[in-house]
């Protein structure tokens, strides 16, 4: 975790997360302001005479395909600025911080693909008013192919996320096993240690047992003789009183 800290320059990378984060506001700008505008020229160009149409369909044509190339790019750079942070983070002990990242480009990511069904949802109409211009059929065959390989690649990089979320979880899951089988063997250690001491304990307590006894013991028969050996002393004692008595009275 230390080693990885000193790698990896914060400062740098707020620096350029900074630079990105100005420019996907000022993608995002510029993509509301192009939408009004191509709203506005839509409208125009329904309420428009056939043959006005017929004037105007390039130009409005021209515009929705730069939007979409808009669109596209700014989706490749959301996800190059995602991946770039992601793979720096993801080597870090804490998958937390790249996790809430990846949350937070499935959202923008989420966003992009409602827009690019609000655009598709357009050109099919733009298609249906458009009909009778069979001239322009190709382009509009090239617009939706183009409009289709950006959701295709969408839906991959979506893929990839999801398998990249699958791994990470997988090594954590794998990591936390490791780490109760750990936690579960030097438990079992410290139960071993301690049923050894409680069998030294029982031991010792027999032994201090057994020592008592034995004291206990000879403190009985060393009192036993000593009152053996004071009663003999006391009948000495007692046949030198009569002696005693028996010399004054022979006096």
């Amino acid at each position: 975790c230390l080693l990885y800290n000193l790698d990896f320059d914060l400062e740098k990378e707020r620096s350029g997360l900074d630079e990105q984060g100005l420019k996907i506001a000022e993608n995002q700008e510029t993509s509301q302001k192009n939408r009004r505008r191509l709203a506005e020229n839509t409208r125009d160009f329904k309420k428009a005479s056939p043959d006005d149409k017929l004037s105007l369909f390039n130009s409005l044509l021209k515009s929705y395909q730069e939007e979409v190339d808009n669109l596209t790019k700014r989706a490749k750079f959301g996800e190059n600025a995602f991946l770039n942070i992601y793979q720096k983070l993801y080597e870090a002990p804490d998958p937390y911080p790249a996790l809430a990242s990846m949350a937070d480009q499935d959202q923008k990511l989420s966003e992009l693909e409602t827009e690019n069904r609000k655009m598709k949802l357009e050109l099919e109409e733009y298609r249906a008013e458009s009909a009778h211009l069979k001239n322009q059929q190709a382009t509009i065959r090239r617009l939706e192919e183009r409009n289709r390989q950006l959701e295709q690649q969408m839906e991959e990089k979506v893929r990839e996320m999801v398998e990249m979320k699958q791994r990470s979880l997988a090594e954590d899951s794998q990591k936390t096993l490791e780490a109760l089988k750990d936690r579960e063997r030097a438990l079992q250690d410290q139960l071993r240690q301690a049923t050894e001491s409680v069998k030294n304990m029982q031991k010792l307590h027999e032994s201090a047992q057994s020592q008592l006894f034995e004291l206990r013991t000879q403190s009985e028969e060393d009192r036993t003789a000593k009152e053996a050996e004071v009663s003999l002393l006391m009948d000495e004692v007692e046949r030198a009183q009569s002696r005693l008595v028996s010399l004054e009275r022979e006096k």
